[in-house]
């Protein structure tokens, strides 16, 4: 899930939901113009960064770095530097923008010591190099866990063994950590979860390793965030009975509890959050602005429910206690809207049988927009995978779907401002590669671009779209939202195959960073395999 602000935003009266997008036009809001081609660097690991001194892309490749830094003026590579000092066989953990510095995160196995080791080095924005070697900040006696990957012939490596949380106002960073469990057995493992927290400068300010209060199988952790002052919080969903006592078919009942922790803490303050008879079905946890966390997510009504029914958010004191829990219900005409007529068919069969609920499948919570007044935007997107099962010549596979956004606008108060249901279908087989969507804000609208399929264009808003299929092509294509009410407008930005004549590659909402409040910079190749940068604003006369 990613949060950011937004101060320029005010929130007003409540609107109903609209059962459609009939209204939405295709504009023109954007103009664009294409730089000079450079020398391509490709890498398997490519990022995209904007940091106060231009556009960053970070490009790995085992242990070679390359920095590039892009201007979105002059529609050139500024600089270029390839550096090859990294430890051979570390694992790249994370690329970051923090306190207005490029960090890049990495750690390594000492296998004589059996001991775990985070470090950070500093990107040099001016030289494309590195301010120095990197700096250890973080020792852990015993391996982590994570997640396996094969590199190589006989070369697995774990990944993923660290999370990275920023507070809001970006004075602080959270790192945990997992340790691999003693006991495989899931009935009697604890986790012991590692936390340490980093003022702006990654200096250590406290750190703790705590032993959850429930075994593996009891609890799983949900989502983790810090405060401005450095407190730390875990949501977790503990079930309420033994897998073993547990009939053919029945729902396991659980209960959502906070845990936090602060400097030095042995254990946790536990708090339990009281959802009344909702099912959560995706949640998330982040700071709000008035010295307070806000958790916001999706619940189902009925346990047989097929996906998220409604939304809900409360906040929590820096004490633990907890605010009212407000929900709000997704109309059945918004989740059928964008669905084909058997299914929505189906679903008002269910919803009139009553036994059970009607929701949208596979909705996950991606993005939390909190703003100044305390209202906030949740943005949901539909993401799931396909197993395609092989046959005499080929092997299964599985192909990853990228769909429709759902936006809902929030008041402080909790009550509904306004909700729309935004279609997108997009398939890939490497997640994410070009797929999903990015968030980009004007002071006066909320913009979330993605690449579309061109027969989409102009076709009907309500009717099923056709699927965008990543790497082939696509429209650069984006839906303009008003935060005042809601109102959307499809707007239209280029056809990669016909970009002023020329023909882009390997285009992707991936490669594309905003580089202030009007303008976004992206890079794509031409046919030629070299690179080319592509500037794009918003037509307010330039």
């Amino acid at each position: 899930m990613k949060t950011q602000t937004a101060s320029l935003w005010l929130l007003l009266a409540a609107l109903l939901p609209q059962p459609a997008l009939g209204q939405i036009e295709v504009t023109k809001d954007f103009k664009f113009e294409l730089g000079k081609p450079y020398t391509v660097i490709d890498a398997p690991t490519k990022s995209y960064f904007r940091t106060p001194d231009g556009v960053v892309a970070m490009k790995v490749d085992g242990d070679t770095y390359v920095v590039q830094k892009l201007s979105g003026e002059t529609l050139t590579q500024v600089c270029m530097k390839e550096t090859r000092d990294f430890p051979k066989g570390h694992a790249l953990d994370k690329m970051v923008v923090f306190n207005e510095r490029m960090l890049v995160f990495y750690s390594t196995w000492d296998k004589s010591s059996q001991t775990e080791e985070l470090w950070v080095r500093e990107v040099d924005l001016q030289s494309c190099g590195f301010s120095g070697p990197g700096r250890s900040i973080l020792r852990v006696q015993g391996k982590l866990s994570g997640a396996m990957v094969n590199k190589g012939w006989y070369n697995i490596s774990v990944v993923g063994k660290y999370s990275f949380v920023p507070s809001l106002d970006g004075e602080r960073m959270l790192i945990t950590y997992r340790k691999k469990p003693e006991e495989k057995d899931d009935s009697k493992n604890k986790d012991v979860i590692g936390m340490v927290v980093f003022n702006k400068e990654m200096a250590e300010e406290w750190r703790s390793e705590l032993t959850m209060p429930y075994t593996e199988e009891k609890m799983d952790n949900l989502d983790t965030a810090v405060d401005s002052d450095g407190n730390g919080y875990i949501l977790a969903l503990v079930r309420e009975k033994d897998p073993k006592d547990m009939k053919r078919g029945e729902e396991m009942p659980s209960h959502i509890e906070l845990l936090r922790f602060g400097a030095g803490a042995s254990e946790f303050d536990i708090t339990p959050v009281d959802l009344g008879t909702m099912y959560v079905s995706d949640i998330s946890l982040f700071e709000g602005k008035n010295d307070e966390m806000l958790c916001a997510g999706y619940y189902r009504k009925t346990r047989k429910a097929t996906g998220a029914e409604g939304l809900f958010s409360f906040s929590v004191t820096k004490q633990g206690g907890i605010g009212h829990v407000n929900n709000i219900d997704i109309p059945l005409e918004v989740v059928n809207q964008y669905t084909s007529e058997r299914t929505q068919r189906k679903n008002a069969a269910k919803e009139a049988d009553g036994d059970v609920g009607v929701g949208i499948p596979n909705l996950d919570m991606d993005m939390v927009v909190v703003n100044e007044d305390g209202s906030m935007v949740l943005i949901g997107e539909r993401y799931f995978s396909v197993y395609h099962s092989g046959t005499q010549n080929r092997i299964g596979y599985y192909s990853y779907h990228y769909e429709d956004l759902l936006v809902t606008s929030i008041a402080a108060d909790g009550h509904l401002n306004w909700m729309k249901k935004l279609p997108k279908r997009q398939m890939t087989l490497v997640p994410p590669g070009g797929c999903s969507f990015s968030y980009f804000e004007s002071p006066s609208s909320m913009y979330l671009l993605f690449m579309d399929h061109i027969e989409n264009l102009h076709a009907d808003p309500n009717k099923v779209p056709e699927v965008h299929v990543d790497g082939r092509g696509g429209f650069l294509t984006g839906y303009r939202v008003d935060p005042t009410d809601g109102s959307v407008t499809k707007t239209s930005i280029l056809d990669t195959r016909d970009a002023k004549g020329m023909e882009l590659f390997q285009v992707g909402i991936n490669r594309v960073v905003a580089v202030s409040d009007t303008e976004f910079l992206m890079e794509a190749y031409k046919k030629q395999k070299e690179d080319i940068l592509v500037r794009v604003f918003l037509d307010t006369g330039k």
